[in-house]
């Protein structure tokens, strides 16, 4: 059952906060905080309600929202370092500039999530559903994406290097100078993708489904075979796909 977070409960999440030397600037407005800049590293808000609340510019390293509900939250420029969020519902959130660094987002709704310029390498999003998300710009190096949802995501220009993605859903995301070095996509979903000038090097294309995908040099068809034979002709250094 959701829990509501309610003002003596998150005046007991708080008392850690009390202490930082921005304490100053946080405010407390009914059932949605504005704790802008304050330091919340370590303190746990699992299972709670945190619907619209603003955390902006806020420390919330090594920080536990598991299970938390945080639809539409402001998390722009925040420090979610180590933070475990895995089960949090994130869908709508804000989260421009964050560092999510290894932070545990395994089974995580973040659809439709603002995460642009963001940094998520080593992240866990095994399973995570960032559908219709905005990762323009991100960094993704080294995270693990297996059997993640991306379908429509926006990864323009973002860095996916090292990353293993086996199982995943990308069918419709915009891969568009995409750094996709050394990737692990085996079994990738990537139907009407577009890698138009994507870094496909020593990347591991073994059965990913390509029918309708925009390919680097910006060649497109709807038949899996054509497709794969005319990503073989472009000689991709490195780059592994089934014979």
């Amino acid at each position: 059952m959701e829990k509501r977070l309610s003002f003596a409960s998150y005046a007991k999440c708080l008392q850690k906060a009390m202490k930082s030397p921005y304490n100053k600037q946080l405010k407390l407005a009914g059932p949605v905080a504005l704790a802008n800049r304050a330091d919340f590293k370590g303190v746990h808000f699992n299972d709670i309600d945190l619907l619209q609340v603003d955390f902006m510019g806020c420390n919330l390293s090594r920080a536990d929202f598991k299970r938390s509900i945080m639809k539409d939250t402001y998390l722009h420029n925040v420090d979610l370092q180590d933070a475990k969020l895995n089960d949090a519902d994130l869908s709508y959130a804000k989260l421009r500039n964050a560092n999510l660094g290894n932070a545990d987002l395994r089974w995580a709704s973040l659809q439709d999530a603002k995460l642009r310029d963001s940094n998520l390498s080593g992240a866990y999003l095994d399973n995570a559903d960032l559908s219709r998300a905005d990762l323009q710009g991100t960094n993704l190096q080294g995270a693990s994406l297996e059997e993640v949802n991306l379908k429509d995501a926006d990864l323009g220009n973002a860095k996916l290097n090292g990353i293993c993605c086996n199982g995943g859903k990308l069918c419709g995301a915009n891969l568009q100078n995409t750094s996709l070095y050394g990737v692990n996509l085996s079994k990738t979903d990537l139907r009407n993708a577009d890698l138009r000038g994507a870094n496909l090097r020593n990347a591991n294309f073994i059965h990913v489904d390509l029918r309708g995908a925009i390919l680097p040099d910006g060649y497109i068809c709807g038949n899996q075979k054509m497709q794969i034979a005319h990503l073989k002709g472009m000689e991709i250094s490195g780059l592994e796909i089934e014979s």
